[in-house]
This record gives structure tokens, C-alpha cells and sequence, in this order.
């Protein structure tokens, strides 16, 4: 019993982020994520820090769910968009590319 109920604290929160996030990617079919985008509209529940989605992202990346998409917006100066593609595979059914 002590394992159901304590079960879920020993997977690190990066990576129960990263489930929550790709659950929705697969949900809504989304082909691109942007992280601060997520955190703003808080479209996974219980999951609006920038940090805790960027470290999932990180570990979305290390599975090769996804892949940074990294653009500007414009040919001025600045800070690229941080947008992530998702593996076509991943949502196609795969989660290995």
C-alpha cells in the first residue's frame, strides 16, 4: 500500500512535468510549444513556472519528443522566440525518432 501511495513521489518532478506536457501535446496535436506561451496561458494543470516547464522541455528534448525551434522575429537585434517542434513520430503514435 505504501508503495501506491508514495509511488509517484519518487519519479523526479522534471520528469512528471514532461508527462503532464506531453500528454497534452498528444491531446490537442500541437506541432510546436513555446514555453513561456505555456506558462502564460496555463495550459497544463498545475504547471504555469517557467522553470519547471523549461526543465521538462529539457527532458521532452532528451527523449526526442521534441526539438528546439529556436527563431527571430523580425532582422532586428533581440532574444530568439524559444519555440520547440514536436517529433512527427511522437505524435503519430512513436515516441523515438
Amino acid at each position: 500500500m505504501a508503495h501506491r501511495v508514495y509511488g509517484g513521489a519518487s519519479v523526479p518532478a522534471a520528469e512528471r512535468d514532461a508527462s503532464a506536457i506531453a500528454r497534452w501535446v498528444l491531446g490537442q496535436r500541437v506541432q510546436k510549444i513555446n514555453p513561456r506561451e505555456m506558462a502564460r496561458q496555463r495550459v497544463v494543470s498545475g504547471l504555469a513556472d517557467l522553470k519547471r516547464i523549461n526543465a521538462a522541455i529539457k527532458v521532452l528534448e532528451s527523449a526526442n519528443i521534441t526539438r528546439a525551434a529556436h527563431k527571430r522575429s523580425g532582422k532586428t537585434p533581440g532574444r530568439p522566440i524559444r519555440d520547440y517542434a514536436v517529433n512527427p513520430k511522437f505524435l503519430a503514435g512513436g515516441s523515438r525518432g
